[in-house]
């Protein structure tokens, strides 16, 4: 009796963690062999400058809904750990919560996180998509990741910021924008219909710029 209840015991144990494994991507992600989605099965959004045409028009009364995966990264901006002193900080749809004294470059659009992933319709005011979001304003839908479109010089007092426009872009911010890796990948959908999944991408932005190619920035 005592044996059967050990190893019941023990056998609740396992199943326990290994659910509580599986339940975080990065160990589910090294334990199984990954499958990732064909890059025919989303549409992609890179890190540059400017506003991308989706080539969605937003119909009044259907609003639209927008699903996002994927994740950005740039060797300017540093997570370390005691292994791995120069490991990129991996940032999400959300974006990046870091100050602006230390990115004082890297938003083009000041009201939101640097990196989040950003919409429009019909040329008016961004909001948030981050990783998931509902459009009803009618209109053509525009995509971008908040990186900078701005020179922004600080002055002695970090908390005073001066801007102006540069275009095209100083080679100092085209060198920045082709350290960025990655990019975020999308699907869209009539919300009077089934929502599909989050495209499913790998973990970090180096393995996906591997994996799907990064965007070629032109030169001036």
């Amino acid at each position: 009796m005592t044996w059967t209840v050990a190893r019941t015991n023990a056998v609740i144990a396992i199943v326990f963690v290994t659910l509580v494994l599986f339940y975080f991507d990065s160990v589910r992600e090294r334990l199984l062999p990954p499958m990732y989605d064909d890059a025919g099965s989303f549409s992609r959004v890179d890190p540059r400058p400017g506003w991308i045409d989706t080539g969605i028009t937003v119909q009044e009364h259907r609003p639209i809904g927008i699903v996002v995966g994927g994740r950005v990264s740039t060797p300017r901006l540093i997570n370390a750990t005691a292994s791995e002193p120069n490991k990129p900080y991996e940032v999400g749809p959300e974006g990046a919560g870091v100050k602006e004294v230390l990115i004082p470059d890297w938003r083009e659009v000041d009201a939101f996180p640097a990196f989040a992933l950003l919409g429009r319709v019909a040329g008016g005011e961004p909001f948030l998509v981050g990783r998931r979001a509902n459009v009803a304003m009618p209109g053509r839908l525009e995509l971008k990741i908040n990186c900078p479109l701005w020179d922004k010089s600080v002055t002695d007092d970090p908390a005073t910021v001066k801007r102006r426009r540069r275009n095209p872009l100083t080679e100092k911010e085209l060198a920045n924008l082709r350290l960025i890796q990655g990019f975020y990948a999308y699907r869209t959908w009539d919300l009077a219909t089934p929502a599909p999944r989050a495209p499913h991408l790998p973990l970090t932005a180096a393995e996906i710029t591997a994996m799907y190619g990064a965007l070629h920035y032109p030169g001036r």
